[in-house]
């Protein structure tokens, strides 16, 4: 397996930085549909970024017994960008059967996992782009929250820099 040094995991540190920044101030001041479409496809390339870097036999990987693998981590981000995104435009989720395929050791393969991890950022970016900003305002429950949809955007954004964190965490552990 590729080791990570130092300086790999600075630049991703700095790049979690400027992303949640990014993000705050998005919220804060309300931008347009453009900008929050610009962030998910600048994810989407630094995902597809962390899935590249992983060798196929790092995709089964556990940082510890309880936890989930490489694979299983991506599918499960993105099964739960597939949830929001479908409920702020009302369109079936692609996946519906994701949550089982985390599951699936078939799916664990890295050609599978990079497959579905970029067709459901594609989904995001493409449920964005169908909104305008009125739109972005209405509001849905997602769990026990009622929310706008751009606040369930912003809930959903927190999990592609999450998983820089988890690949900083998988690098790590993974060089003992």
């Amino acid at each position: 397996m590729r080791s990570f040094n130092k300086a790999t995991a600075t630049c991703i540190f700095v790049f979690l930085i400027a992303i949640d920044t990014a993000f705050s101030q998005s919220a804060n001041t309300n931008q347009s549909v453009n900008f929050m479409v610009d962030e998910w496809k600048r994810a989407k390339e630094y995902t597809k970024d962390y899935l590249d870097a992983m060798p196929e036999d790092g995709y089964g990987f556990k940082p510890f017994p309880e936890g989930r693998t490489f694979a299983q981590q991506f599918l499960h981000l993105t099964e739960a960008n597939l949830r929001y995104a479908s409920l702020t435009v009302g369109k079936p989720d692609p996946y519906p059967y994701l949550k089982t395929l985390e599951d699936d050791p078939k799916m664990r393969s890295k050609s599978a996992v990079t497959k579905i991890t970029l067709d459901g950022y594609d989904f995001v970016i493409e449920a964005l782009k169908s909104l305008s900003p009125t739109q972005l305002q209405e509001k849905v429950v997602l769990y026990r929250w009622t929310l706008t949809k751009e606040q369930v955007y912003f809930k959903a954004a927190p999990g592609f820099y999450t998983v820089a964190y988890l690949v900083v965490s998988f690098a790590w552990v993974s060089r003992f």
